[in-house]
């Protein structure tokens, strides 16, 4: 973040949470936690503690990490495939009886994790650079597995149906797998002119490199319930008001970075809600699923 611009981003996401706090927006605890965070990091010479104060979160994840928070257990051995990591620590802290192993594949991004778990000292987390087909050959098995859209961008040697296959075998009788994907009214793949996870397993063609996924509802049934043979206890659906906001917000994020995602709490409580299905929505959005294993 450009050191000359934090005072006005500051104020900026502080009035944007003041005034989705008065609308009743989603995740706004979640977010309060990732800026006491920042200021924690920043009184500690941390520098990545300006950015969670600034904008501690983005996009749906206002809507996607209490949808999960939810579903998880409070107490148990609970596994993170490559989640956003506001979430994961913000549990830990909360449920000092979690055990929560944290993996992903992106060795910068998770290093960044463990220095921050390291700084929070939240000896609850274990972090491991792993993607998720080691979740595949692990004898380890789980309360809990979460992943916050993330099966979206998993393509190459293996894709989506096997990745959410493995999470759900590696459930104890009972656990629960619970995980958000974006949505729209067609079935789409995205590509952008980057690597942007820069993990070398990307597919490249000549639409350019693969990005993510866009579910549709039959999409969702084909690739991701299918592949565990049975239906989900838990569906919902949350998404922009008006076809196109999103689209437009994404651009403006792609452009000006910060400058558009500091104004998120209020963005994503004005302009979005839930939806009771997917028939109902009229554009962009994400669907939460929890899976139970049974006992």
């Amino acid at each position: 973040m450009n050191p000359l611009r934090f005072p006005m981003h500051v104020a900026r996401g502080l009035h944007a949470l003041r005034a989705a706090t008065q609308a009743g927006g989603p995740g706004l605890v979640f977010d309060r936690f990732g800026r006491r965070m920042g200021l924690r990091l920043l009184a500690r010479g941390h520098r990545v503690g300006a950015a969670l104060f600034a904008a501690p979160m983005s996009s749906f994840r206002y809507w996607e990490f209490p949808f999960v928070a939810r579903h998880l257990p409070s107490a148990g051995k609970v596994l993170d495939v490559a989640s956003p990591f506001l979430f994961g620590l913000y549990w830990a802290q909360r449920h000092p009886g979690i055990a929560m192993r944290m993996i992903n594949p992106d060795r910068c991004d998770l290093a960044g994790t463990a220095a921050l778990v390291q700084a929070m000292g939240l000896p609850g987390i274990t972090t491991e650079c792993e993607a998720v087909d080691r979740v595949a050959t692990s004898v380890d098995r789980y309360d809990a597995i979460f992943s916050i859209s993330v099966l979206e961008h998993i393509a190459g040697d293996y894709d989506d149906r096997q990745a959410i296959g493995w999470m759900y075998n590696a459930l104890r009788p009972g656990g629960r797998l619970v995980i958000t994907v974006p949505v729209d009214r067609e079935f789409r793949d995205e590509y952008r002119n980057e690597d942007v996870y820069r993990l070398g397993r990307t597919v490249v063609s000549p639409k350019g490199t693969f990005f993510q996924r866009w579910y549709d509802a039959t999409a969702i049934q084909d690739r991701l319930v299918a592949p565990i043979g049975r239906q989900p206890v838990s569906q919902n659906w949350f998404g922009e008001l008006v076809p196109g906001r999103f689209a437009a917000y994404e651009q403006r994020w792609l452009r000006n970075g910060p400058s558009t995602t500091v104004a998120d709490p209020l963005e994503f409580a004005k302009h979005y809600a839930e939806f009771p299905r997917w028939e109902a929505m009229p554009g962009a959005g994400v669907c939460g699923l929890v899976f139970v294993k049974p006992g």
